[in-house]
């Protein structure tokens, strides 16, 4: 910034080498950032629901029993969270399973 500075970008003031018209290019800047990073900050970067589906889709059943048991969730553990609206759709399934 050893040259004038144009407040404005290309707008109808004129550039000036004054460390004001630097300030106020370099505070213009800031502003823009600062604004960018609001909007970035409000946003949810983590999909969770597809972070899920990706580490479920590479567990075969028997990697899945074995991370179950050392994260030591029990049968009964599980059962417990899976939501009430879905665990006859479960037990339906898991019936299912054990009856083929």
């Amino acid at each position: 910034m050893a040259g004038p500075s144009d407040p404005d970008g290309t707008g109808p003031e004129k550039a000036s080498s004054s460390i004001v018209a630097k300030l106020d290019y370099v505070m213009s800047r800031l502003d823009g950032v600062a604004a960018g990073v609001s909007t970035l900050g409000g946003k949810d970067w983590a999909d969770e629901p597809a972070i899920i589906a990706g580490a479920l889709a590479g567990l075969s059943p028997q990697r899945l029993a074995e991370a179950l048991k050392t994260a030591g969730l029990t049968p009964e553990v599980i059962a417990a969270a899976v939501p009430s609206d879905m665990a006859r759709q479960v037990a339906d399934e898991l019936a299912a399973r054990l009856s083929s």
